[in-house]
Parts: C-alpha cells; structure tokens; sequence
C-alpha cells in the first residue's frame, strides 16, 4: 500500500520532523469554485471596522451558494482552529444569506491564502527512549518524590 499521502481531502507529509496535514489542494478548488483565485490577500479573517447583523436591507444571494461557501470553510476548521470562531459567525446568516455576508465570508478565504501552510500533527522533538530501571532505582525514586511532596 505505501505511505499516506492523501485522504479526505487532506494531504499527509511524513517526515523526520513529524506529520503534517494541509488542504492545499481543496483549499484551491475552493478558490477557483467561488471565483477567488486572483483576490488580494487579507491579515486577519475577520474585520475590525464592519458589525455583523441580518442586513434586512441588503440584497439577498443564492442561499445554495452562501451555504457551499460556509460548509467549505467548516471542513478547512479541521486543521485550522483560527477561522473558527469567524466561520460560525456567519454561519449564524445561513437561513437569509446577503450580499454584505457573502463578501465577510470570502474574506476568510482571503485570510487563508495569506496564511496556508502545512500544519503539525504531530511534531518530533526529541527521540523516545526506553530506560529500564531496576526494582532498587524504582524503589529510591518512589521514595524521593514522596519526600518532595511532603514538603509540599
């Protein structure tokens, strides 16, 4: 079978440092669905001047399209914790999607094409090793952490 390099949708990197994940190749499908391949990059997923609410006055979008958009960016929260937070925030405009909504949301995907990288899994620091101790060492070991918590 050979090494894993690709499932669900996420690319694995075995390597002497450890194991790292990434949607690189969703993220750009992504990117390309929605049209966004050629956008300017953002710092942070969110923005710091705008309030977000129902826009009852805002033009509606294809609920189908906002949706697709939201459900994308919940798979990328499985290696991206920072978006987190901003997704479910417009999650919360599913029912009645508008245009001010859309245009926040995709300002994640701009936030993510700054910021995509390969993310640790697991990271190797150091090599484990299996030290065997004799029933003696064991013993005076038990018997000096006993005497460090008693000081406690």
């Amino acid at each position: 079978m050979g090494e894993l390099s690709f499932f669900l949708g996420l690319q694995v990197k075995q390597s002497k440092d450890g194991i790292f994940l990434s949607h690189s190749k969703y993220f750009k499908e992504i990117l390309k669905k929605f049209e966004m391949e050629k956008c300017k990059k953002a710092t942070t997923p969110l923005s710091t001047s705008c309030y977000m609410d129902a826009d009852a006055t805002g033009t509606t979008v294809v609920q189908a399209k906002y949706r697709g958009l939201i459900g994308s960016l919940l798979y990328l929260t499985a290696n991206r914790p920072d978006i987190m937070f901003t997704v479910c925030l417009y999650a919360r405009f599913q029912p009645n999607p508008k245009e001010s909504h859309l245009k926040a949301a995709k300002r994640i995907l701009k936030y993510l094409k700054l910021k995509w990288t390969w993310r640790p899994i697991i990271k190797r620091k150091k090599r484990w090793r299996l030290k065997w101790r004799t029933p003696m060492e064991v013993k005076a070991h038990l018997k000096g952490l006993q005497e460090a918590c008693s000081k406690l």
